[in-house]
């Protein structure tokens, strides 16, 4: 990253003193110090492939150099390799936004290219290298600038570390060693999002057969809910120091803690209902899952609403 800030610097300064200087000879051809006749030429174009881009562009397919790499690939998981990721595009970010004015005044490579050489590359299908995907609307090639290229990558590493770091966690908390969660979680998303939670909430119920089910799912409610007791919140996320921005480390620890809340409330209503199924009934097969004054007093004060006073205290 150092050398690409000294790179880009340079060939701003560079820019800079050429465009003074046909400035200065345009005004001296304008003054009539050129000879009759004698046209100035004109202002050169920006550079059209600038020597930083060479850069750049890997950079930018930076997934790709990882996945090309063994002993990375092999040694971390999904999880470190995004990280890994992630600080690499906040760092050319953090560069190239600095140098917005260069980057925007660079001409669009399509524009020498949508005539013969663009037109011909769409219609035969060509597909550009990595860091420079190409969009192609109605026969035109457009290429995005890097600055945008590196906002989608850092969008994308966004959700997928959400979605790594969610699965973690609901792992670590609820179904790690315990059969019985890992099976009423199973379809945790479809449940969560179920227009009619009430009816997700009942089908899942469903699958508590035996007292010592309902008592499994109880033992994880409470350890997650004495965790909260005493240290007022979930422990920071491992790996989340290593990411090298603290607003992102900060959104995703809450949105982690968001997840881990809403599935502990869905595990808590569908014991909720089963016990509450299970006292309306007068099957003995339902009356074998019930709770004994001591339980019942426990389940009470595991309310998730009880649940987020604590970490809202």
């Amino acid at each position: 990253m150092e050398l690409l800030e000294t790179l880009i610097a340079e060939t701003t300064r560079q820019w800079q003193m050429l465009d003074a200087f046909f400035e200065q000879r345009a005004q001296r051809g304008g003054g009539g110090g050129e000879s009759i006749g004698e046209d100035v030429p004109p202002l050169p174009p920006p550079p059209h492939e600038p020597h930083f881009m060479v850069l750049i562009q890997p950079l930018l397919g930076f997934h790709h150099l990882l996945n090309r790499q063994e002993a990375i690939h092999h040694n971390l998981d999904d999880a470190c390799q995004a990280i890994l990721e992630w600080n690499c595009f906040a760092a050319l970010d953090g560069v190239l936004r600095k140098h917005e004015n260069l980057l925007a005044a660079i001409p669009d490579p399509c524009e020498s290219s949508t005539g013969e050489g663009g037109a011909e590359g769409a219609s035969r299908g060509e597909i550009p290298p990595p860091g420079q995907e190409a969009l192609f609307v109605e026969g035109e090639q457009i290429h995005p600038s890097p600055l945008v290229v590196v906002e989608k990558e850092r969008h994308r590493l966004r959700e997928t570390l959400k979605e790594l770091f969610v699965a973690a966690a609901i792992r670590f908390y609820f179904t790690h060693d315990n059969p019985i969660c890992g099976g009423l979680l199973s379809d945790l998303e479809a449940a969560l999002s179920a227009p009619e939670q009430e009816g997700a909430v009942a089908a899942t119920s469903a699958k508590l057969k035996r007292m010592v089910d309902v008592h499994a799912v109880m033992a994880v409610l409470h350890n997650l809910y004495n965790l909260i007791a005493s240290t007022g919140g979930l422990p920071k996320l491992p790996l989340l120091p290593a990411l090298n921005d603290p607003s992102e480390r900060e959104k995703l620890q809450q949105h982690v803690v968001t997840r881990v809340l809403e599935v502990y409330a869905f595990l808590y209503a569908v014991l909720e209902h089963k016990l509450r199924d299970a006292s309306s009934s007068e099957s003995s097969i339902h009356s074998v899952v019930k709770l004994n004054d001591e339980e019942a007093s426990m389940f009470a004060d595991m309310d998730p609403a009880k649940l987020r006073m604590l970490m809202d205290a």
